[in-house]
């Protein structure tokens, strides 16, 4: 049984990373062997930042396909940010955001979710 849980963890990482269109993998900062990408190209997938609750794992690969398998999307995580956020990846249109948003603040587990857009001083 761990080892169809392990397969079916791996394939949804890759699925979700190939995705994400990484230039850069690096070894994950912390815990299992994982991916984190350090540059994406964000043509058919958006970045998120998202602050978790205390105590959750966002870099758990089996977390993350649960709460992929959970919201209908596939997610991939990028890098911790300040203020205990994490920067993931999700492959959706840029249309589906607003519904992905959503969803994923449903989540008991996330306390906010903000998409990661370019901000300009004017």
């Amino acid at each position: 049984m761990r080892t169809r849980v392990a397969l079916a963890t791996a394939l949804a990482g890759v699925a979700a990373i190939g995705a994400c269109e990484t230039s850069t993998r690096l070894p994950s900062p912390a815990g299992p062997p994982g991916v984190r990408a350090e540059s994406v190209d964000r043509a058919g997938s958006m970045q998120l930042i998202v602050l978790f609750r205390a105590g959750t794992n966002a870099a758990d690969p089996v977390f993350l396909a649960a709460l992929s398998r959970d919201i209908g999307t596939p997610l991939a995580y990028l890098r911790p940010l300040s203020g205990g956020a994490h920067l993931l990846c999700a492959s959706v249109p840029p249309e589906s955001l607003d519904d992905l948003v959503r969803r994923l603040q449903d989540r008991p587990e996330v306390l906010d979710v903000q998409p990661d857009v370019a901000v300009r001083r004017q």
